[in-house]
């Protein structure tokens, strides 16, 4: 938990953000590097499952309030508040992206758990996470010979 004091000179001089005042959840995301090759929409289906398990209750409590955010703040169009995955490409992988919804204040205990859960279920399917890490599996022989007094 974190407490801030904003004083009043900020308040007439800086914006101040209440991200819950008017709807009481926030987008999260999880990104998670899959190597090129790798069943990229496998990969999708694990995120979107474990997200739309752990935020079917958010979801639910959210919807009520979608319109009347959508309203105070003229959104013409309401913004999905299903849990989504977006894909990107890079140099090294391919970034999925899992999109969410969760309270302001449990984001980083759903995070946990979807994280652990994700993990597992990509262990389970045998789909590695993409990473710029190296490992050195062999080194070759390196043959020190002494030199003679001679050429010295």
């Amino acid at each position: 938990m974190r407490i801030v004091r904003i004083t009043n000179d900020k308040v007439f001089d800086s914006p101040v953000y209440n991200y819950t005042r008017e709807f009481p959840c926030l987008w999260e995301e999880i990104v998670i590097p899959v190597r090129y090759g790798d069943p990229r929409d496998r990969v999708e289906r694990i995120l979107l499952d474990i997200a739309r398990r752990e935020t079917k209750e958010i979801v639910a409590e959210a919807t009520p309030h979608l319109e009347s955010l959508c309203s105070v703040y003229r959104i013409p169009m309401a913004p999905s508040i299903e849990p989504a995955v977006y894909m990107r490409l890079t140099d090294n992988w391919v970034e999925l992206t899992v999109r969410f919804l969760t309270h302001a204040r449990e984001a980083r205990s759903i995070k946990d758990r979807m994280s652990r859960d994700i993990i597992d279920a990509l262990d389970e399917a045998r789909i590695g996470i993409a990473s710029g890490t190296y490992e050195i599996v062999e080194v070759p022989t390196l043959n020190v010979q002494p030199s003679s007094p001679a050429s010295l």
